[in-house]
């Protein structure tokens, strides 16, 4: 009786929100307020919010390379609860919640119960919470862009419904269009993957299955088209709105620029910068995996092998002791071979083979539509890793276009690999011994972010929030001018930070009119955009300007006002008179510094 009720909340999925749930408010709790950076990225979605709640028209009168939804969207919650970090807050756990419910969600079309949440708490311990690198902006909380985890939210909802509406004939097609267009609003590049994927999808079904090709240009028209019509129509409202500012502002340059792949740090994320070095680490890792697999497929041929051996109780102890010795040794040299960075460098690989071996699954009958699915989401998570092809990860931008690829990383091994294994006792033992793989991936996951967090005891207040960042020279500097802007300066008066930091606008309450407010060497690439923000600056007669010492090495270009950015270092050194310095002068030696210039009268 107990079994039966066990096995029905599991299949219920009452065991896996429960699971989800504790692991969420655990981590919640463990990071709470350790998230953000108060220089880099993220002051940029706390600004945003920030002017459109006063009613700036977003590409109008302010500057932004992503879709309107967003900060749209947080520019709600500022309305509703207070222009406060908590407004922020509430919308990355709204999207965390929601992400973890539909990678279970789909992850039950292949997965049983207990590996669905075992995607889950993966999402929520080493993509929406984790830190694996200095700036905290690669969470789900309060990430360095919240069109990046809105964009997964929508296009994994979108994948959802397509799955249900398409392939189960539910009535999902209204909701799977909304979500696509709402990814499009979020991140043109996802909905571009999505739309792609699912084309292709669309095409292998037509293709494949007997008389669905005549309904292919419907089906196209349906599923693809029409959101991409709608979302041009909505992006040509903003067009119209903004075209005159984004003419006059060469607005359109700062947008080619951004994808850009010539400079240092895109290079460094693909992993194009070492092409046959990351490569030759991609297949080590592939046959790390490999080795793995042989190992637990041979433990569980073993054990079918003792399998029909009686009495009960013999065979029991045999297969028992045959998997504590599979999963202790698989423990052991999990520590010698892998790191916690590798576990995903192969996952672009992974999901190339998948796909031929789920065609041919889905090609035996119609009724195996959850291997189509598998397709489609590999086929999304390929387009969405081009950016980390060479180079996937949990930090930098994997933290969210991994995501898409850990639900095929699971149906891999634990459906496709383990599905070839004829006796149930050898996939049992075969799933089990990567189980414990992929916890062991998880724990050393976290005990990375754990050491992060537990660093962070520097506690930086206004009333706008509180964040709690590393006790270091950089941060307790920003922390200095935050305070010092709050005490010397007045609220009406205007601050510009170069050559980032709208995070000390935001928690200093001091505004930045500029139309632009990044002014890193991929936005200043082309001299017509320099030339309008000095134009900008002499117009709006900005009261301050904060020079931090920002290293933007990654870009090609170090030093704001000497390997970039000369004219307008010129401008502001002929019109402002430094008012008070943090630390040396930036730039001028190791130690963090900040410059603050007022305006000459």
């Amino acid at each position: 009786m107990n079994t039966g009720i066990l096995k029905a909340s599991w299949e219920k999925g009452w065991v896996s929100c429960l699971s989800g749930a504790a692991c969420f408010l655990y981590l919640l709790n463990f990071t709470w307020l350790k998230w953000g950076d108060l220089v880099v990225d993220v002051g940029r979605e706390m600004y945003l919010a920030l002017e459109l709640s006063s009613g700036k028209l977003l590409y109008r009168d302010i500057f932004y390379v992503y879709g309107p939804f967003s900060p749209y969207f947080n520019a709600v919650l500022f309305k509703a609860l207070g222009a406060h970090l908590h407004s922020l807050i509430a919308s990355g756990i709204i999207t965390t919640v929601v992400v973890s419910t539909l990678i279970y969600k789909i992850s039950r079309i292949f997965l049983n119960p207990l590996f669905s949440t075992l995607a889950v708490l993966t999402f929520l311990c080493v993509f929406a919470f984790g830190q694996f690198v200095y700036f905290g902006n690669y969470n789900f909380i309060l990430p360095y862009s919240y069109p990046a985890i809105h964009g997964i939210m929508f296009s994994l909802a979108a994948l959802y419904f397509f799955y249900r509406s398409f392939f189960k004939m539910g009535r999902y097609k209204s909701l799977y269009h909304i979500v696509s267009v709402l990814t499009f609003l979020c991140r043109i590049e996802i909905g571009l993957a999505l739309m792609l994927s699912i084309a292709l999808t669309l095409i292998i079904h037509g293709l494949s299955k007997k008389g669905a090709f005549k309904k292919l240009p419907h089906h196209l028209l349906i599923y693809v088209a029409l959101p991409v019509v709608s979302t041009a129509l909505i992006y040509g409202f903003f067009l119209v709105k903004a075209f005159d500012a984004l003419k006059k502002n060469n607005a359109l340059d700062i947008w080619f620029n951004t994808i850009n792949i010539n400079n240092p740090f895109t290079r460094w994320l693909v992993g194009t910068q070492d092409i046959l070095g990351n490569t030759a680490v991609i297949f080590k890792v592939f046959l790390y995996y490999l080795f793995f697999c042989v190992f637990f497929g041979l433990g569980g041929f073993i054990a079918a092998y003792v399998y029909p051996l009686r009495p009960v109780l013999a065979r029991n102890t045999l297969c028992f002791l045959i998997g504590v010795l599979l999963i202790g040794i698989g423990a052991i040299l999990f520590k010698k071979v892998f790191t916690y960075d590798l576990q995903y460098r192969c996952l672009p690989l992974i999901c190339m083979l998948i796909i031929p071996v789920s065609l041919w699954e889905y090609l035996k009958t119609e009724e195996k539509t959850e291997y189509i699915f598998i397709i489609t989401i590999s086929l999304f998570s390929l387009f969405l890793m081009a950016r980390v092809l060479l180079r996937a990860w949990a930090g930098h931008y994997g933290f969210y276009l991994l995501i898409p690829g850990m639900i095929i990383y699971y149906a891999f091994f634990l459906k496709i690999l383990a599905g070839f294994l004829n006796f149930k006792i050898a996939r049992i033992l075969f799933s089990l011994g990567f189980l414990c793989i992929f916890i062991l991936f998880i724990i050393s996951h976290l005990n990375i972010s754990r050491l992060c967090y537990a660093s962070k005891t520097l506690k930086v207040s206004s009333p706008r929030g509180t964040l709690y960042v590393f006790d270091n020279d950089r941060e307790n500097k920003c922390k200095e001018l935050i305070e010092f802007l709050r005490d010397n300066t007045g609220r009406e008066e205007s601050l510009a930070v170069f050559p980032e930091g709208l995070t000390i606008n935001f928690f200093a309450e001091r505004e930045n009119p500029l139309y632009f407010y990044s002014y890193l060497p991929v936005d200043l690439a082309k001299a017509e955009v320099a030339e309008s923000i000095i134009s900008d600056i002499r117009n709006k007669k900005v009261d301050y300007i904060a020079l931090v010492q920002r290293d933007t090495t990654e870009y090609g270009y170090a030093v704001f006002g000497k390997d970039y950015a000369v004219s307008i270092w010129e401008y502001i050194s002929d019109n402002y008179v430094l008012y008070k310095q943090f630390g040396p002068f930036p730039f001028t030696s190791a130690k963090y510094g900040i410059a603050l210039f007022k305006r000459k009268a």
